[in-house]
């Protein structure tokens, strides 16, 4: 699995906006207060679903102006607006961004593209390169950003339902030598403005229609796929930043150092072979307790000091929910990480794991001081407590 780039670490937003000079963020409606991060999953195609066996990671989406909000500090400029800036980062931390935004903090991403991170209020990512894509809700300048890729050689194109649209390579080439390809490694290469102020960016002009066509409902969204719904139905918890996975991605692994800790200590009549072998068995059969799991929700809340990571979990039926329950738990209370070999117990202050009544879905928030924790637990396949 390629890990994303990490910096600093379905509900649709009310009114739609011209796109004549600055274009920003739409407010929430009374029914959709809170965290708009889930309600980005409108934007990314159903028919990622299709190709989910295969792809570790569906969909990540964020609301940075959620966090920033709700740890009562200031949003700043530039990296040079102190203290501002360090504070937030620190508010921000665990937040999972797009790949595309690794350099967008600073003044060259802003002068090669006309706008910044600082401008972003909710980010949407799904996708494997090349294929991948990204939306932004935010507070941008459309004069600013036509300006600054036609300074950079982009071309003015028509996308069905975009406002506007340029791209740079529609076949998503990179082109290091220029200053647009060396920043965003071809991630911005196409480049469209929804009516409603969303922008839309993605390495190749395929996916940048394949998202706008889903934008503008040509397509069906994520958000209203059934079983995404079900989980979303389920997910009481307000998440600031997630990721949508499929089941596949928890599937178990074993643990090489557990498999072969201790295999200099021979036993009578038993080689070392043997107990690899039987070690392995062992770890087969604790991990077949778990039922399947079809597809997850992996988020995290913005709660400081400690915060919550949240894994909604969609399985085969209400019986295998409440199955799952104990299995959990007896896991976290006597398992540990394969990352750090330390026990459940002691990564997490606390735990709550809960069959959701009435649906085929199993809850687990697990509580930590660690923001980033819970992106760091799928990405290294650490998830052994819900293993199956």
């Amino acid at each position: 699995m390629h890990r994303r780039d990490l910096l600093f670490g379905a509900a649709a937003m009310a009114g739609a906006l011209a796109v004549t000079g600055p274009i920003r963020a739409q407010e929430s409606t009374p029914e959709s207060d809170g965290p708009q991060a889930l309600a980005m999953l409108r934007f990314a195609p159903a028919d990622l679903l299709e190709d989910a066996g295969d792809t570790p990671i569906l969909a990540t989406v964020a609301d940075v102006a959620a966090r920033t909000e709700s740890a009562g500090v200031d949003l700043p400029t530039s990296r040079d607006d102190n203290p501002s800036f360090g504070d937030w980062g620190q508010a921000i931390n665990g937040l999972l961004y797009t790949s595309a935004m690794l350099n967008a903090f600073s003044p060259d991403w802003l002068a090669a593209f006309g706008w910044d991170a600082f401008q972003v209020d909710q980010t949407l990512e799904y996708g494997q390169p090349p294929d991948n894509a990204q939306v932004y809700i935010g507070r941008f300048d459309r004069d600013a950003i036509n300006d600054a890729l036609l300074a950079a050689d982009y071309e003015t194109i028509e996308i069905d339902g975009a406002a506007e649209a340029w791209s740079r390579s529609p076949e998503g080439d990179v082109d290091v030598a220029s200053e647009a390809g060396r920043l965003a490694l071809g991630g911005m290469n196409n480049v469209a403005l929804m009516p409603d102020g969303a922008l839309i960016t993605a390495r190749t002009l395929d996916a940048a229609t394949l998202i706008v066509e889903t934008a503008a409902g040509e397509r069906d969204s994520l958000a209203a796929n059934d079983l995404v719904q079900t989980l979303l139905g389920a997910q009481t918890t307000l998440l600031d930043s997630a990721m949508l996975v499929p089941g596949t991605s928890l599937a178990g692994m074993i643990d090489p150092i557990a498999v072969l800790d201790e295999v200099d200590e021979e036993g009578p009549g038993e080689s070392a072979l043997d107990r690899t072998a039987d070690r392995i068995a062992t770890q087969i059969a604790e991990q077949a307790g778990m039922p399947p799991v079809l597809l997850a929700l992996i988020g995290t809340t913005g709660e400081i000091p400690v915060s919550r990571a949240c894994f909604t979990l969609l399985m085969a039926s209400e019986d295998d929910a409440e199955t799952a329950v104990a299995v959990v738990e007896e896991r976290l209370e006597t398992g540990e990480s394969i990352a750090t070999q330390q026990p459940w117990s002691e990564l997490f202050s606390g735990w709550t794991v809960t069959a959701v009544e009435d649906a085929p879905v199993l809850t687990v928030e697990l509580e930590t001081e660690r923001p980033n924790m819970w992106f760091d637990l799928v990405f290294n396949r650490d998830t052994g407590f819900i293993a199956w």
